[in-house]
């Protein structure tokens, strides 16, 4: 689920399908959680700290928690993974707890006012961290007293910071989407411009060439007559000028006649 966010609103009937397709990972990743829980076995913890066991196993959530986070901002439905990611890590969380309660009480039986079982453990675990306190199972040694407070304490920054950054992935992945399809809708509308101002240009530019051949011929055929006209000057200038010793002979054909009696 790793594409991105449609910029239309989701259909209800798609939302159904989805809604009940994320309630069924959920449910199929939880039970194998807890199925895990009760078939693989339990060693007590002896004599030894459960310190390291505890440490390791809150570092493994927590790198889970960290792949969470972007897979929810990259997700097609950022607020759907966010719901189905606290799903899973919250009962996670109960489950690491409630396997190390598990192991004390099967190193020592006095840890607690009564022996506790895969159930019992459970069920003891959820207590703490609904902050319920029914009083039926209470720590009775300082190391589980310390050890539950310290489930108390963390039981805060699960809920305010873990369940935090997940909401804030999830917003983050919305914003992403709604920026990432106003880029790419930008986008489609700044092509559409473009291509359009290269329509224009190319109409305006066969507009010019026509215009252009047209002045040429009209051009053309102003300037033909002008070349006749200049053809019948010239030939009307000639016709001038042989016309003045046509009349000189006349002059000198008149003059002959008085000249020769004298």
């Amino acid at each position: 689920m790793t594409a991105n966010l449609p910029s239309e609103p989701i259909p209800r009937k798609k939302m159904w399908r989805l809604g009940l397709w994320i309630a069924a990972r959920v449910l199929v990743t939880v039970t194998l959680l807890i199925t895990a829980y009760y078939l693989i076995p339990t060693p007590d913890a002896g004599t030894d700290s459960d310190l390291p066991g505890l440490l390791l196993a809150l570092t493994i959530f927590g790198i889970i928690v960290g792949i969470q986070i972007p897979a929810i901002v990259n997700s097609k439905y950022p607020n759907l993974r966010a719901v189905e990611a606290m799903s899973v890590t919250v009962p996670l969380y109960l489950l690491i707890f409630a396997r190390i309660y598990l192991s004390n009480s099967l190193a020592n039986p006095g840890a607690f006012s009564e022996q506790l079982d895969h159930t019992k453990s459970l069920y003891f675990t959820i207590t703490v961290f609904a902050t319920v306190g029914f009083g039926d199972i209470t720590p009775e040694t300082n190391p589980m007293r310390l050890l539950v407070s310290v489930q108390m304490l963390l039981n805060l920054v699960v809920i305010g910071l873990v369940v935090k950054l997940l909401l804030g992935a999830a917003q983050r992945g919305v914003t992403k989407k709604r920026e990432s399809s106003a880029a790419a809708a930008a986008a489609g509308h700044s092509s559409e411009q473009a291509t359009g101002t290269a329509a224009a240009g190319h109409s305006s530019e066969q507009a010019t060439g026509t215009a252009a051949g047209h002045s040429s011929e009209q051009a053309t055929g102003t300037q033909e007559p002008a070349v006749g006209t200049g053809h019948q000057v010239t030939a009307g200038a000639g016709q001038a000028d042989a016309e003045p010793p046509r009349q000189g002979a006349r002059d000198e054909g008149v003059g002959s006649p008085g000249g020769t009696p004298g």
